[in-house]
């Protein structure tokens, strides 16, 4: 498998793509667009790896976004 860096770029690329091909306009359209990719994701994940692995990518994820603190 290529780099975590070079997955990365990919990812960006086509979330920006999907967003797009989305027609979003407003940051609730992002959030809306952006929320179903997410939860697309991680039905794949529980799909190939199993729910508790599936559980733990979205915990980890929460954790990488949750502001300092943990108060949004």
């Amino acid at each position: 498998m290529i780099t975590s860096q070079q997955t990365g770029l990919i990812a960006e690329a086509y979330v920006v793509a999907y967003a797009s091909e989305c027609g979003v306009k407003t940051p609730d359209d992002v959030r809306k667009a952006l929320e179903m990719l997410i939860s697309k994701s991680a039905l794949a994940i529980k799909k190939h790896a199993g729910p508790l692995e599936a559980v733990q990518v979205l915990q980890r994820t929460q954790l990488h976004v949750a502001p300092p603190g943990g108060q949004a």
